[in-house]
């Protein structure tokens, strides 16, 4: 095993700076500490080494022969780490992410964590694509995926979250609608989406409430463009959750009847099996630790 007796890198860099300046002043300023701290950092040096390294003189600084000969050593080392630094700097500088996300889950659930993972991995540059490529072509354009469907044996399928749905309305469409109670809903303007027809008949049938007007109203293909049809009080809609939360929670929604019922929608992040590269091990990772932060307690 090499054990290396490596003096304390703070010292070391006091030193370097305060060397090459021949100033405790030019060196706090360079290092941007005080010349107390310098001068401290130093005096560390001296001890650690057991030898003097400067001279101290009325009208500044000198070096001693071992701080002459110390010196050209030192900064050739700190040259070397300074260059091993930038090399892996630049080594990750530019890299871009892929990202293949439906425009409801990423403006609804991912972009409000995003600035978390941007900070935590700033060599990584995201490309978020809504295109809804088949998974058999994703990887040709894209490194990642998150969608809404169940597992195969071809790739990994990390859980993010299951929907529930329920109704969600304007607090102003509830009041022009006069809806108090479940069944009001039948008689109220009502938005839809194409590829879940059944939504509200799902929830309605378990209250007992035959939907008289499911063929009537507004029918979406994209459930971000009704739910922000939904926000500008064109009808009402069953919203999924977690997707409406942060809507709910700022009033800019209401959800007058809060029982949910299974969306029978899960979804994951999808990624070739094997090994991933390290951009996207990283973005891995990082969701999977926030799904496991965001999740009640005693869940997994």
């Amino acid at each position: 095993m090499n054990k290396r007796r490596l003096p304390p890198l703070n010292a070391v860099r006091a030193f370097e700076s305060a060397a090459r300046n021949l100033s405790f002043a030019k060196a706090a300023d360079e290092l941007h500490v005080t010349q107390s701290a310098i001068s401290q950092q130093v005096k560390l040096l001296e001890t650690w080494l057991g030898n003097h390294l400067f001279v101290r003189l009325n009208n500044g600084l000198a070096l001693t022969d071992k701080g002459r000969h110390y010196l050209p050593q030192l900064k050739q080392a700190l040259d070397i780490i300074n260059d091993a630094t930038e090399s892996l700097h630049d080594q990750w500088r530019g890299v871009t992410l892929t990202l293949s996300v439906l425009p409801n889950f990423a403006m609804h659930w991912l972009l409000p964590r995003l600035a978390e993972f941007s900070a935590a991995h700033s060599w990584i540059d995201l490309r978020i694509t809504a295109a809804a490529l088949p998974l058999d072509q994703l990887y040709e354009t894209c490194d990642l995926a998150i969608r809404p469907y169940e597992r195969d044996a071809l790739h990994r399928f990390d859980w993010i979250c299951s929907a529930q749905m329920m109704p969600v309305m304007t607090q102003a469409f509830a009041r022009a609608h006069g809806i108090s109670a479940p069944r009001h809903l039948v008689r109220a303007p009502r938005l839809h989406i194409s590829h879940s027809p059944e939504d509200w008949q799902r929830w309605l049938a378990p209250l007992g409430i035959q939907d008289t007007a499911a063929d009537k109203g507004t029918v979406f293909d994209s459930h971000a463009v009704a739910l922000e049809a939904t926000c500008l009080g064109l009808g009402a809609m069953m919203g999924q959750v977690p997707f409406v939360n942060k809507m709910i929670e700022s009033g800019r929604l209401v959800a007058p009847f809060p029982t949910a019922v299974d969306a029978n929608r899960s979804w994951y992040l999808v990624s070739p099996r094997g090994d991933l590269s390290p951009k996207a091990a990283a973005f891995r990772d990082w969701i999977l630790r926030t799904v496991q932060a965001e999740a009640p307690d005693g869940a997994s």
